[in-house]
C-alpha cells in the first residue's frame, strides 16, 4: 500500500502550554501508511531560557534540533513540509526552559 499524506492535505493545528519550568510537547500518534508532515513551529517562553531547544523525533530518534537562546516568539518554518516516515509516531519538543517560565509550544501540520 501506498504512504499518504495524513489528512488529504487538510491542516491542523495543536498546541501546548505549560507552566512554570516544564517542557511543552505536541505528539502525533503513528498511523499506519501515513506520513505526518510538519509545515510550521511556533515557539516562546515569558523570559529567557536556560538550555532551550525545540526538537522534532520519529519514535525516539531525534531528526531535527535548533537551540533557542530568547524568550521569543519565534517561528520555524518549513516550507516544503518536514515529512515523518511512513507509520511513525512524530513529537514535537519545546524543552524545558528551567527556573520559573512559562513555554509555549503551537505546531502546523497536516
Amino acid at each position: 500500500m501506498q504512504s499518504t499524506i495524513a489528512d488529504q492535505q487538510i491542516f491542523e493545528r495543536t498546541n501546548a502550554y505549560n507552566t512554570l519550568d516544564a517542557a511543552a510537547q505536541v505528539a502525533l500518534a503513528a498511523t499506519a501508511d501515513v506520513k505526518w508532515a510538519i509545515d510550521q513551529i511556533t515557539y516562546g517562553y515569558d523570559a529567557v531560557p536556560t538550555g532551550g531547544f525545540v526538537e522534532i523525533k520519529e519514535t525516539s530518534t531525534t531528526v531535527f534540533k535548533v537551540p533557542i537562546v530568547d524568550s521569543g516568539p519565534g517561528v520555524i518554518y518549513f516550507p516544503k513540509s518536514f515529512v515523518g516516515g511512513a507509520g511513525l509516531a512524530i513529537t514535537i519538543n519545546l524543552a524545558d526552559p528551567g527556573g520559573a517560565i512559562n513555554s509555549f509550544l503551537n505546531v502546523q501540520y497536516h
